[in-house]
């Protein structure tokens, strides 16, 4: 079974069938002296959504991660602080371990029920990253030609389609992200306005 498949049977297993903007299963685990929680629901059923926190003394960190492919390139995390980093590095600098163990906890791991509304951690995680562009939730589009850079993000983050992200580049606009669940919307509900497919 690999990763996705297991997130889905996962989340399957612990939600009822009426997915609600904030219900999600959640993993747990130390790596060195950090907490790391993995979030996973699929609110949207064109989207799954996986997103990492990090936790060290009193240094927060979250990211969105790809489901389908966990071992995102590291430019592509936003600036980790420094004393979470230095913990979670390999001794070549590197993330493979800290990769392998986001695995290994995904595979082997038994998820507990969760809500984002409720979690403290992921709560105060995303609001310590409330002025970056790198939040868990889709918003809306705005009229802004979305740049390369924020296309590749959000394929290699996000999983979003790179056809879908180019359509929405064509028509000069761009995905804007939130932390707020109340302004959480499916990305077909999104798209729909604009003609834009998802299959």
């Amino acid at each position: 079974m690999d990763i996705l498949e297991k997130l889905k049977s996962d989340y399957d297993s612990a939600i009822d069938a009426k997915h609600s903007k904030s219900a999600c299963i959640k993993y747990s685990f130390q790596f060195n002296n950090v907490t790391v929680n993995l979030y996973f629901d699929m609110f949207d059923k064109h989207l799954t959504s996986l997103n990492l926190v990090m936790i060290y003394l009193c240094n927060y960190y979250y990211t969105s991660l790809n489901a389908s492919n966990v071992n995102i390139p590291p430019q592509y995390l936003e600036q980790i602080p420094n004393e979470i980093l230095s913990e979670i590095l390999d001794e070549n600098k590197t993330l493979t371990s800290f990769f392998a163990k986001i695995n290994d906890a995904i595979l082997n791991k038994q998820p507990v029920r969760a809500s984002y509304s409720k979690d403290l951690q992921f709560k105060e995680a995303t609001k310590c990253n409330m002025n970056k562009e790198n939040l868990p939730f889709l918003r809306h589009l705005r009229n802004t030609r979305m740049q390369d850079e924020t296309l590749k993000l959000l394929h290699a983050t996000m999983d979003i389609p790179y056809k879908v992200l180019k359509a929405i580049q064509k028509h000069n606009m761009t995905l804007v992200r939130t932390a707020k669940l109340e302004y959480r919307k499916q990305l077909t509900l999104i798209l729909q306005e604009y003609n834009i497919s998802v299959e």
